[in-house]
Formats: C-alpha cells, structure tokens, sequence
C-alpha cells in the first residue's frame, strides 16, 4: 500500500508542477505582449514629441517671417493650428494607448 501512496503522490507533484510551469509560461507570454505594446507607445509617444517640437519651430519661423513682411499672415495662423494652447500637437491618438499601462 505504502507504494500505491507513493505513486499517487508523484502522479499529483508531476501534474502540479506541470500546471505550475503552464502557469508561468502564461504569464510571461502576457507580460511580454505587455511590455512590447508600451514600448510602441513609448515609440510614438517621443514621435508625437518631436512633432510638437517641430510645430513650435515652424510657428516660430513663420511668424519671424510674416513679421519681416517675407510670409503672408494666413500662413503663420496655418502653422498655429498645429499647435494647441496648452503645446500639444494635433495629432491623431494612438490606436495602442489602451494598452499602455500605468503602474
């Protein structure tokens, strides 16, 4: 019987360790998924940056250019619509945000 017993227990450990291993495997999965889509985030993110910063240059020039009498005015209003009050570019959101996770 003792050996019946131990059989069983190392039936029920295999089939633990299996499903424990089957477990971590998920999880990593899952997190690797994770952090690949915040990096594309994080990616776009310093896109969406530079573009602001280059919204801001553009305005700058026109206005010092409309200024000198060398650009029309329209132009300088064009270059400010691509910028928003509060410095942010329009740009379109990402269609990965909502798998940026904030921790």
């Amino acid at each position: 019987m003792p050996d019946a017993a131990l059989c069983w227990w190392r039936v029920k450990n295999q089939s633990l360790s299996t499903e424990r291993l089957r477990q971590k495997a998920i999880e990593r999965v899952t997190q690797a998924i994770q952090y690949y889509w915040s990096l594309c985030c994080l990616a776009e993110l310093e896109v969406q940056n530079e573009a602001v910063h280059l919204a801001k240059q553009q305005y700058e020039s026109n206005f010092r250019q409309a200024e000198q009498g060398m650009l029309a005015p329209i132009e300088v209003v064009a270059a400010q619509t691509q910028v928003r009050p509060t410095g942010r570019a329009r740009l379109p959101r990402s269609r990965h945000s909502r798998w940026l996770k904030t921790t």
